[in-house]
């Protein structure tokens, strides 16, 4: 199976290859023309980010186009872009009504804005509705100084123009699929998308009727941005406490964060999760009561043979105090496992235990401080929009371990939490298998 998606970038007169990265979705080669489609199923952790490589507009003219099919029915759902707020913020997005109680299914919009103020903020939406009616349709973007114009299957369907020219330059991720709001409790749409191209010119009237009837692909000027499929997962929390049986009766939280966790790695699916330790942070009653009511498969125990063949027979497994072969961890993680590991267990000293884990962290981006940290309480979520923490406003830490990112120019490997000073109390970490580029029609 392929694992390509097609986009076209044209930024003036340069070209380089982009990656974009897949998570949590099925890529095939039916979309319009000879391009591939990626179907983004619905799911929190379902989505493609092209992180900050495009969509940091400023105040320059742009054009947004591609094809995307959907029969999504929640009241209003993300298609693209990098909102960040529910109201007014920094921003670019393309959304869609679904079963909306005061406005029909299936219009599109299109909305910028600079501020909270809502300073240069212009939104324009498509003339007709239904568009999510399961069809393949053609949506482009184009902004023209202080005008926004919306293009539904190659003709207008709606334009305005504000007052200024919103400067565009948020910093956070383009995505396809994923809203950072997640408002109602909805992050993302059941659709397929193809044919993404970003432009930083504003296209005409008669370039995007080509574009949508598939004569030219205007400009000259391209260079294909590549996906990349997430296979293998990591969560590193600096303590053991925080999913303990009193981590759970302290922060009720905790319970909803292992639920989290659980999703992160299966989605919607039912997972099968093994504990690879006897320590107290994982074998909690509270823990596996909150897995098993989810409907979740939850073993513990260290008397399974550790090698790849047996974990794989998990979809993911929970360590933390008790050795496990690194390198072991490594493959199973290179072969689409997914590992919730916890340090701060006190096993041998902060030093031994960072060395314990350092070379299985290190080989994807992280690392485990040789230190605890005396850090002991309910600690605030202060990232609420990632879906590790939906829903959880904190959790109990007690003296663990800092945990460091190796990468900080990777979107791969990050700090997801963190405490007041700065440093690291949980990360995560993904692998991906690139695939070779696949030139676009």
């Amino acid at each position: 199976m392929t694992t390509t998606f097609s986009c076209l970038l044209t930024a003036k007169a340069n070209v380089s290859p982009i990656e974009g990265t897949v998570s949590n979705t099925t890529i095939d080669a039916q979309g319009p023309g000879s391009n591939a489609s990626v179907q983004i199923t619905g799911a929190d952790n379902s989505f493609v980010s092209f992180g900050t490589q495009i969509g940091q507009f400023g105040t320059n003219d742009f054009t947004v186009t591609f094809w995307v099919q959907t029969t999504e029915s929640y009241r209003y759902f993300d298609l693209a872009g990098n909102r960040t707020a529910g109201s007014h913020g920094n921003f670019f997005c393309i959304r869609m009504t679904g079963k909306h109680e005061s406005r029909p299914a299936g219009i599109i919009s299109a909305e910028v804005d600079q501020d909270q103020n809502g300073t240069n903020y212009i939104g324009v939406e498509s003339k007709t509705a239904g568009f999510n009616d399961g069809k393949w349709h053609h949506i482009a973007v184009v902004r023209k100084g202080a005008s926004l114009t919306l293009y539904v299957d190659g003709v207008v369907s709606g334009n305005t123009t504000g007052k200024g020219v919103a400067n565009i330059a948020n910093g956070h991720p383009f995505k396809l699929g994923r809203s950072l709001v997640g408002v109602h409790d909805k992050f993302a749409a059941n659709a397929r998308y193809s044919g993404l191209r970003v432009y930083d010119t504003a296209l005409n009237d008669s370039d995007i009727s080509s574009l949508f009837s598939g004569i030219t692909s205007p400009p000259k000027t391209q260079t294909e941005v590549k996906t990349k499929q997430i296979i293998g997962q990591i969560v590193v929390n600096a303590d053991e406490s925080t999913l303990s049986d009193q981590g759970i009766k302290t922060t009720p939280d905790a319970a909803t964060f292992a639920l989290n966790i659980a999703k992160y790695f299966v989605g919607e699916n039912k997972g099968k999760f093994h504990v690879l330790s006897n320590n107290f942070g994982l074998t909690g009653a509270s823990l596996e009561q909150t897995m098993t009511k989810a409907g979740h498969t939850w073993t513990k125990g260290m008397n399974i043979p550790i090698n790849l063949e047996t974990l794989q027979k998990y979809d993911g497994i929970f360590i933390g105090g008790d050795l496990v072969e690194n390198q072991v961890l490594i493959e199973y993680v290179k072969n689409g496992g997914k590992v919730y590991l916890c340090a701060g267990t006190g096993k041998g000293g902060a030093q031994v235990e960072a060395n314990n884990w350092n070379t299985f962290l290190a080989a994807f981006g992280l690392k485990i401080q040789g230190i605890y940290n005396a850090i002991t309480g309910n600690i605030a979520v202060n990232n609420p929009n990632h879906p590790l923490f939906a829903e959880v406003k904190t959790l109990y830490q007690n003296n663990g371990n800092f945990i460091t990112d190796l990468q900080t120019d990777s979107q791969l490997n990050q700090i997801i939490l963190a405490h007041s000073s700065g440093k690291g109390l949980i990360g995560t970490a993904e692998f991906v298998k690139p695939s070779a580029p696949k030139s676009p029609a």
